[in-house]
């Protein structure tokens, strides 16, 4: 049985946005932050709290850790307009600052 002309021409359009979806998306998969070694005090209960969930997630106390302070901190509004004002202030690269040079006058 022969497929109509008209529906094959459908499922090449298809195959076409398909593939143009997939080399213009982003990946699904995002590359991994850099991660750091800080040191921090925290209260035992707090401790105690972050290795039983942990264990409940059945992950690690890092990653535990990170998830809830990335959450915690973003949804702090405060926080979120005073990070913005402060980067709004810094002058960026087109924003540079003209240097004088330093030497004897």
């Amino acid at each position: 049985m022969t497929v109509p002309a008209v529906f094959s021409t459908v499922r090449k359009r298809v195959s076409e946005q398909v593939n143009l979806l997939r080399r213009t998306n982003m990946p699904l998969i995002k590359k991994q932050p850099a991660i750091l070694t800080r040191e921090f005090r925290i209260e035992a209960p707090v401790s105690e709290l972050v290795d039983d969930y942990a264990r409940f997630i059945e992950s690690s106390t890092d990653h535990v850790v990170n998830a809830v302070l990335r959450k915690e901190l973003w949804r702090d509004q405060e926080y979120r307009k005073w990070r913005e004002a402060r980067r709004a202030a810094q002058p960026g690269p087109d924003k540079a600052q003209p240097t004088e040079p330093r030497g004897r006058a």
